[in-house]
């Protein structure tokens, strides 16, 4: 099955990488999220060939904002199936 590992570093205050492993190859949306369920950012959504990947996330939304200090949900979905991770965010 599809897999999402936890970021490094986490927590984080610049930039954290989120590795993910696909069993095949098909359609993958990673969003981000507030605690609270409001969606922040996409970092892909496209085709992506099996096996293991790695995204970068630089802590900003959508839009290009710097984000507040907080915890965030990491979601990785694939067809009908999403696994999630939980991220913290701050400052040094």
């Amino acid at each position: 099955t599809n897999n999402i590992f936890s970021n490094s570093p986490n927590p984080f205050s610049d930039e954290t990488e989120i590795s993910f492993y696909l069993h095949a190859t098909g359609h993958v949306e990673m969003k981000i999220y507030t605690y609270t369920g409001k969606l922040v950012a996409r970092l892909v959504n496209k085709k992506l060939e099996k096996g293991i990947h790695t995204l970068r996330w630089n802590g900003l939304g959508s839009y290009g904002k710097n984000l507040p200090d907080g915890v965030y949900l990491c979601e990785l979905k694939t067809g009908l199936k999403s696994r999630s991770i939980l991220m913290q965010k701050f400052k040094n």
